[in-house]
């Protein structure tokens, strides 16, 4: 009988039945995000000033960031099952409100209780999913994770935009994805049936951690610049990911949903080829390398004009995020102490998150004041620092 603990997996193999199931809720949970690709021009047609709608967009991540710290010390392999059923039960019907609710101050409120059963849904996965990955497969098992989170940015975008042009409504697509969200409690309740979750080697409170062991956790320089370094990463996905739509009407190319589907190919294509050396490699030195890259392709996409120029950035993009972004997950899992690694792995996605809370705002304060293209330049700029930082540390992890 399998024994799991924060202290890692006790076997050796990565695809078992529990982690291929939790790969399905992944996907279920992150259509959550990529459904509001287009939620900024949505709401700028409606009505809403860009100022406004910048913040009715960074509502969700901030109450994800508020929550998460609390919630990573206390959920843990043997009760995180119902936490996340629950968090699942909640964004489906928060889907599935936004097809009603018009009101600003309203959809402020919406925005926040969707943000809280995300964080809820999403913290509580993680730590079932952390329990089960071998230490010496941790950048396969995030490779396999991020190719489950980017489907739904590949499908999503194409797809919205799809129902828009047939007559379709922007709370038909919420609804829609609602549906595909009140999947996953069934799935969660499967896993949760699981022998390997269904026993707990330690009691409830030798679980939880100490306000020890976290406050030693952020004491590490290591540590801190890694997850400032994913916090970074996604600042500037999220920037290209809210404000493209706009950018691309400012330089007269239609139809960017396209673009996010070639950087999902491309993305999830070189993690498929590269899988197998995810554990091989470097794994510091590849992801400075490649955020360095990165920042080369934000330049290009600044000063695109022409349709296959600005989608050729995209499969370029696609390219340096397919690596980095799994290798960032695979860096902070293998920096962590046993008991510690749930926690932290918890704390990258509030990094991210954070990521996604500054990007709106930022971002649209750059934009408005500077162009585009300067926002760009700005993202471009932020990839190459982290990526000297990365190549720093290749002889330390």
């Amino acid at each position: 009988m399998s024994q799991l603990s924060d202290s890692g997996f006790s076997g050796d193999k990565l695809f078992t039945q529990p982690f291929a199931v939790l790969l399905i809720v992944y996907f279920m949970i992150m259509c959550n995000l990529a459904v509001f690709f287009n939620f900024f021009s949505y709401l700028e047609q409606g009505g809403v000033s860009a100022k406004t709608a910048g913040l009715l967009l960074g509502v969700f991540p901030l109450v994800a960031l508020a929550a998460r710290p609390m919630l990573s010390s206390r959920v843990h392999p043997g009760n995180a099952a119902p936490w996340c059923i629950a968090g699942a039960v909640g964004m489906a019907a928060s889907l599935s409100a936004y097809a009603f609710v018009q009101d600003v101050w309203l959809l402020a409120v919406l925005r926040g209780f969707h943000g809280l059963a995300f964080v809820i849904g999403l913290t509580a996965l993680i730590s079932l999913t952390v329990s089960v990955v071998p230490p010496l497969k941790s950048g396969q098992a995030f490779g396999a994770i991020t190719v489950a989170n980017l489907f739904p940015y590949a499908i999503m975008p194409p797809a919205v935009e799809y129902v828009l042009a047939k007559g379709g409504t922007q709370g038909a697509v919420f609804m829609g994805t609602g549906i595909v969200m009140a999947a996953a409690p069934p799935f969660l309740w499967l896993v949760s049936r699981m022998e390997a979750f269904s026993v707990q080697e330690r009691p409830k409170e030798e679980d939880v951690l100490s306000r020890r062991e976290v406050l030693d956790n952020f004491k590490s320089p290591v540590m801190l610049f890694l997850l400032a370094m994913s916090g970074a990463a996604y600042l500037c996905f999220a920037m290209v990911f809210y404000f493209l739509k706009s950018y691309g009407g400012a330089i007269a190319i239609q139809q960017v949903g396209h673009f996010f589907t070639l950087t999902i190919i491309f993305m999830i294509g070189v993690r498929v080829a590269a899988f197998s050396f995810f554990d091989r490699w470097n794994k510091a030195r590849v992801c400075g390398v490649g955020l360095i890259y990165v920042g080369l392709c934000f330049c290009l996409l600044g000063t695109v004009r022409s349709p296959w120029l600005f989608f050729g950035s995209g499969a370029l993009l696609g390219l340096g995020w397919g690596i980095t972004m799994p290798l960032i997950g695979a860096l902070i899992f293998d920096a962590s102490p046993p008991r510690l690694r749930s926690f932290n792995t918890n704390m990258m996605i509030e990094m991210i998150d954070g990521g996604y809370f500054l990007a709106p705002t930022m971002g649209a304060a750059i934009a408005s004041s500077l162009g585009y293209s300067a926002l760009l330049y700005f993202e471009a700029g932020v990839s190459v620092l982290f990526g000297i930082g990365a190549l720093g540390l290749a002889r330390k992890i």
